[in-house]
């Protein structure tokens, strides 16, 4: 588990995430940002950014 600082929208948020969360799952989830949308593949098949 990392601790994480982001901004989002001109906004500084900080989260705790696991290694293994990718940024899309970060931003939806954990910060409930669900506007951002949900991809069809999953790791490894697809290559997204990991947070």
């Amino acid at each position: 588990m990392k601790r994480v600082r982001l901004t989002v929208n001109g906004m500084q948020r900080h989260v705790v995430a696991d290694d293994a969360l990718t940024l899309l799952d970060l931003l939806h989830d954990g910060l409930h940002l669900t506007g951002t949308k949900q991809l069809s593949c999953s790791p490894p098949r697809c290559s997204h950014p990991y947070a």
